[in-house]
């Protein structure tokens, strides 16, 4: 299984707009979920990167839709536009922060795999 570490190239990726309808994440939910990969073998470590690359696939999901609502967002002039967008700009970066994590799960996967 190949893993994209570079996140500009996840994030130029997931630019792609979509249902414009914010989802709110509880990132600390989201951070303590994941491989807490043991040594069950490969059916085991297979899994877990299955699991790590769904819960990709969905924070990308997540970006692009936060992504075109702050495009949106910074056209509108009033405060409550601003507001909103400082608001999805702190999601934004709680959802990348948690790509980061993941692919840094990922690759440490890869690298026990290999060893």
């Amino acid at each position: 299984m190949q893993v994209d570490t570079n996140l500009s190239t996840i994030i130029s990726q997931s630019s792609s707009t979509g249902n414009l309808s914010i989802s709110k994440i509880n990132t600390k939910e989201n951070a303590m979920q994941g491989a807490s990969g043991g040594v069950g073998g490969a059916s085991s470590s297979q899994s877990s990167a299955d699991e790590l690359q769904k819960r990709l696939d969905k924070l990308k999901e997540q970006l692009a839709k936060i992504e075109a609502q702050i495009s949106k967002m910074q056209s509108n002039d009033n405060p409550y536009a601003k507001e909103m967008t400082n608001s999805l700009n702190a999601e934004r970066a709680s959802i990348m922060a948690q790509i980061q994590t993941i692919l840094a799960q990922m690759l440490k996967a890869a690298k026990q795999q290999s060893a």
